[in-house]
């Protein structure tokens, strides 16, 4: 059924929600319990519902790497959560409830567990063992969480996922067809620009083809980090500063994308792309305000814009960089975080030629003028 493994196997995502896809009605889970009644599950169930305790899980705060001590009778919850916390690469350990209160402080000290999962049986042999989390299946201690009100409560749509192989392939294919979209209209519309950005544009259009293999070539080396939801529009003009701090509005996401589509996960470096990108236009946008009624600056100040967009970008990154180190959305190699960013950037540079030509045509130069300047040093740097 399943044919290669992939690279970082997880047999949550790799098996049984696969198996989920192909067969969701099929019987996957059959418990029956002491007094006669039964639980059944199909794979799509029992997937959904491992992908809502991984959920909860990662919300009260156990990452990648955790280890959790379950001790359960092997009720539907038992294989709920096992599958939860392997699908969030958290290590489970299995063990009976016939262990005494001795048995479970040596496990919790010798595995270094960061959180246990019992029953309401189980947590009165432990009340007085220290855990940094204590979930209870079918009660709430003080000082516990309940499982099942936590699995009602989550939302898997908000979770980070590992990025694959195919994430990526997906990615690079979009913003190719990207390239051609956008070469396509600014093609049909050249004659429309004024004669300096008309040559842009024409500049522009002769580096489709070398311009795909850019694009071909930034595919991240190693896949070790997550996707997740993000903001989608990220850029100066969805910041309100209040009181020296700063707010973010406007979630929607790009208004010219389908809204599966600004759903969708992805890396949250486009977003930084968008800021990137936001530098730009504002560094344009104030260079012509700014030479308006004094033309013969205009190439003095634009060396001071150039300058102050290259150091801006450069603190933004820096600080970005040291804001989110240790997330799991952001790769640990710097090379991928680069190779990333300038996919990001290209991608949403072609966006915003689409976007100006049919919004506001005038503008049309300052994504073209990204992409060319993104093309110019990447021909330095071969």
């Amino acid at each position: 059924m399943i044919g290669t493994l992939p690279a970082h196997f997880n047999f949550t995502r790799d098996v049984i929600e696969a198996w989920a896809k192909q067969r969701p009605q099929a019987l996957a889970l059959w418990c029956v319990q002491d007094d006669g009644s039964e639980s059944k599950l199909t794979f799509g169930e029992v997937s959904e519902r491992a992908r809502r305790a991984a959920s909860f899980f990662h919300q009260i705060g156990l990452k990648r790497g955790d280890r959790v001590l379950i001790i359960l009778r092997k009720v539907p919850e038992w294989w709920i959560s096992m599958l939860g916390l392997i699908r969030l690469g958290v290590v489970p350990i299995p063990g009976t409830p016939l262990l005494t209160t001795h048995d479970i402080d040596y496990r919790i000290t010798a595995s270094d567990a960061a959180g246990i999962l019992t029953d309401c049986e189980g947590a009165e042999k432990i009340a007085s063992l220290k855990a940094e989390h204590k979930i209870c299946a079918g009660g709430e201690p003080r000082g516990w969480v309940k499982l099942e009100t936590g699995l009602h409560k989550a939302d898997p749509a908000f979770d980070p996922e590992p990025v694959s192989t195919d994430d990526v392939a997906a990615w690079i294919a979009a913003v190719v067809a990207e390239v051609d979209q956008t070469f396509d209209q600014l093609s049909g519309r050249q004659a429309d620009l004024p004669p300096p950005v008309r040559a842009a544009a024409e500049r522009l259009l002769a580096m489709r083809a070398s311009l795909k293999d850019r694009i071909a070539a930034l595919a991240p080396r190693v896949l070790t980090f997550t996707k997740t939801r993000f903001h989608g529009d990220f850029h100066l003009g969805q910041l309100l500063v209040v009181e020296h701090d700063f707010i973010v509005v406007d979630f929607e996401g790009e208004p010219f994308r389908p809204m599966d589509e600004r759903r969708r996960k992805h890396s949250p470096l486009r977003d930084v792309a968008g800021m990137l990108r936001s530098f730009s236009y504002a560094a344009a946008i104030a260079l012509d305000e700014a030479t308006s009624d004094r033309p013969a600056d205009r190439v003095r100040a634009a060396a001071h814009m150039t300058r102050w967009e290259r150091e801006t970008a450069a603190a933004f990154l820096t600080a970005y960089a040291r804001a989110v180190r240790g997330a799991s959305s952001y790769p640990s190699d710097p090379v991928d975080v680069a190779r990333l960013i300038d996919l990001f950037v290209l991608e949403k540079a072609l966006y915003e030629v689409r976007y100006e030509l049919g919004s506001r045509p005038d503008w049309v130069r300052i994504p073209i003028a990204g992409l060319l300047e993104r093309m110019q040093v990447a021909a330095a740097v071969s």
